[in-house]
């Protein structure tokens, strides 16, 4: 698999740490690093790993495998590197001795050593005591005292005569099992992406090589139950957005619609830290959770689109119900004070579409989109409470989404185009960005004159360039061709868009726009957003939501 360490970190489902390359600043040297995404950390970055040969760093090239990461230099230089199940790292290697220097970014960083097998570095910037373990051959530890603190730690483990050296970093010693510590672990990783994959969507022949990237990047970007994360939880990235946004999770289960139990714990994982009132955090990771914004409540979309394409149990729908009925009363009353029964976002992060120009005049705002959410939200509870027998209770849901279709219409449509109302003001206006088109969402809830009109807007208008939708008019004053929600194509609203126009009966258009988006992904990477107009990847380069929609589209929507 050809990837860019500098884009794409290499990780295993499970893992806390990632290994990554990182250009030179004022407080590291640029060069490969095992890094922490852990949310308490203050620092990622913890040690920098290098060849040495005869004592001197040398240049190496490096070559991932979902299960391995292999470096190698001249003369036979070889180091591999690969994650156990516990999350900790081996490494092995024959021809160079192997260098890991401990990034000190606090005053308090130190090392213990224990015996001449193992050693403690205590990374107090990064909040992580860490045992870096010998299995074989030879082990140091250097370390530089000034009579009040470290000035350098750095551990080396050399090949023996009879065989390469093996380490472990992070995690306890366990007994060697029979087969060699490194191979087994190996094995174990390459196991578990076979085991991974097999759970994923299957996609046309064309998309191989994307596929296989969006894979690892969804399966590398899991970290086990710790702190708040009550469940195995994919990160959005394990670059530099490291947490589990409240919408991002709803696409990364719609991608694991094959293991149910896997789809609903991504669904559930943010829903497990909903406060008493109903509403959820802007963010959770495993140390934090951010109350400052909410996400847009396109989890009753989500789901029923698991219940269509997932074999969800009763039990699933039972733990699914009322977290998601307190979460949709929550939009109802707490961000509707002036009792029109439309909701509206404070902040634009609380749409998801941080910077859109939708709200470029002011907040608090009422756009469009968030009571189309809010009926397929109130529909899909409809329908749970049906498979849960609860018949009175989705009468009253399907009633409540009928009236929301009503005032949705009514606020919100007009001369054949949905706009954004102020919600101080009442004034409608119509902003050039692609946020005004998500009642597409509603599908067959939408009248079809309704729904063609918005459709002939989208088209004529020029929002769709030979890569997919831009976020922004791309002749807007306000686009920005690296502007994150004012021009570049993102992938959750391409989803929402083309799920939308198909169930609408424009199948053909939303089949283009599934195609265009997939076509730039598979040729470049799985990133945060993309150049509407180049389709280069721009910001995080290794972002799950993204892998996890270009498997959805490619698997269901071409």
């Amino acid at each position: 698999m050809r990837v860019d360490l500098h884009r794409v970190p290499f990780s295993r489902r499970g893992s806390y740490f990632a290994l990554s390359r990182r250009d030179a600043t004022a407080e590291r040297p640029g060069g490969l690093y095992l890094r922490t995404v852990r949310g308490h950390a203050g620092v990622r970055e913890l040690l920098l790993i290098e060849l040495l040969v005869d004592g001197q760093p040398v240049q190496e090239t490096a070559e991932l495998h979902p299960e391995s990461l292999a470096l190698t230099g001249a003369a036979g230089a070889r180091v591999e590197l690969a994650f156990d199940d516990d999350g900790s790292v081996v490494a092995t290697g024959h021809g160079a001795a192997l260098r890991l220097t401990g990034l000190i970014s606090n005053p308090y960083d130190h090392v213990v050593p224990n015996g001449t097998d193992s050693a403690r570095y205590i990374a107090c910037g990064a909040g992580l005591d860490l045992t870096i373990t010998r299995h074989a051959g030879a082990f140091d530890v250097d370390r530089v005292w000034n009579g009040s603190r470290h000035t350098r730690i750095a551990f080396v483990a050399r090949p023996a005569a009879d065989g390469p050296f093996v380490i472990r970093i992070g995690g306890t010693r366990h007994p060697d099992p029979a087969g060699g510590l490194f191979a087994t672990v190996k094995a174990g990783a390459r196991a578990d992406f076979a085991a991974w994959r097999a759970a994923t969507p299957e996609v046309p022949d064309r998309y191989h090589d994307a596929a296989q990237l969006a894979d690892y990047v969804t399966w590398s970007s899991v970290v086990a139950p710790a702190g708040l994360l009550r469940r195995p939880t994919m990160l959005m990235s394990k670059n530099g957005m490291t947490n589990v946004w409240s919408w991002d999770h709803c696409f990364n289960a719609m991608a694991l619609a094959a293991d149910a139990p896997a789809a609903i714990d991504q669904f559930l994982t943010v829903f497990d830290q909903q406060r008493d009132d109903g509403a959820l955090p802007d963010y959770v990771n495993d140390a934090h959770a951010a109350w400052s914004f909410v996400k847009p409540p396109v989890h009753g979309w989500a789901l029923s689109w698991l219940l269509d394409h997932a074999d969800v149990s009763r039990q699933q729908v039972e733990a699914c119900y009322e977290p998601l009925r307190r979460w949709t009363r929550w939009w109802l009353t707490a961000r509707d004070p002036h009792g029109d029964g439309v909701p509206h976002y404070e902040h634009g992060n609380d749409s998801g579409w941080d910077n859109s120009t939708a709200f470029r005049d002011g907040v608090p705002f009422q756009s469009p989109d968030l009571p189309a959410y809010l009926v397929l939200q109130l529909d899909c509870l409809a329908r749970l409470a049906r498979l849960l027998g609860r018949d009175d209770e989705a009468d009253r849901w399907t009633a409540d989404a009928d009236a929301m279709l009503d005032r949705l219409m009514r606020g919100c449509f007009a001369d054949g185009r949905f706009g954004v109302r102020r919600a101080d003001t009442g004034e409608l206006y119509h902003p050039d960005t692609l946020l005004r088109f998500m009642p597409l969402v509603l599908g067959e809830r939408l009248p079809r004159p309704v729904a063609d009109s918005v459709v002939g807007e989208l088209v004529t208008a020029g929002y769709l360039t030979g890569h997919g939708l831009a976020t922004e008019l791309p002749t807007s004053p306000c686009y920005e061709a690296d502007g994150y929600w004012r021009g570049p194509i993102w992938a959750p609203s391409t989803l929402i868009v083309v799920d939308g126009l198909r169930r609408a009966g424009h199948a053909p258009l939303a089949a283009e726009i599934a195609r265009r988006f997939c076509d730039m992904v598979a040729g470049s990477d799985m990133a945060e957003n993309y150049d509407a107009r180049t389709g280069r990847g721009l910001r995080d380069s290794a972002y799950t939501w993204t892998a996890s929609v270009f498997l959805v589209l490619a698997a269901h929507y071409l």
